[in-house]
């Protein structure tokens, strides 16, 4: 199970990322496009400069946790992209879903699930339950919509 994401990467929870370094700093202009490349890997490295983290480019619990917190903070307007990578259901894994476990854990504490970073029939059904109390399509998969919805919810 990785606990980091790095440049190689694709998923939406990458894409998110995207979405969050351009809010948070528009004139980088990065491509969204859910594929952790260069050009991310930059935009992360100064982001972790800028708040003084270790500026290595690699997407940890703590980068991830201090970009969703300044986007809440700053909250500027929603990007939606035309094209969305494929989203984390079952049989994902890796740091995005354990960030989604976590969250989810967050907002829905009544129900607490395993943060273990693995997409399984317990991550689907705690999705599932956010989407429905979300007014979402309840597929118990996590979109860029279900992703941005989260985060409005933290």
């Amino acid at each position: 199970m990785e606990n980091q994401i790095q440049k190689g990467c694709s998923s939406v929870s990458v894409l998110k990322i995207q979405q969050c370094l351009n809010q948070l700093n528009p004139e980088l202009d990065l491509s969204e496009d859910g594929i952790y490349g260069t050009q991310t890997e930059h935009a992360l490295k100064m982001f972790q400069k800028r708040f003084g983290l270790v500026d290595d480019g690699i997407l940890t619990s703590l980068t991830w946790d201090k970009i969703i917190f300044k986007i809440k903070t700053q909250k500027p307007p929603e990007i939606i992209p035309l094209l969305a990578p494929e989203p984390l259901g079952l049989g994902s894994f890796g740091l995005d879903v354990r960030k989604a476990q976590e969250y989810l854990n967050l907002i829905l504490p009544e129900t607490s699930i395993e943060t273990d970073g693995v997409f399984d029939i317990k991550t689907q059904v705690k999705v599932i339950h956010f989407q429905n109390m979300a007014g979402l399509n309840p597929d118990g998969r996590i979109d860029i919509t279900t992703w941005n919805r989260i985060i409005d919810y933290l």
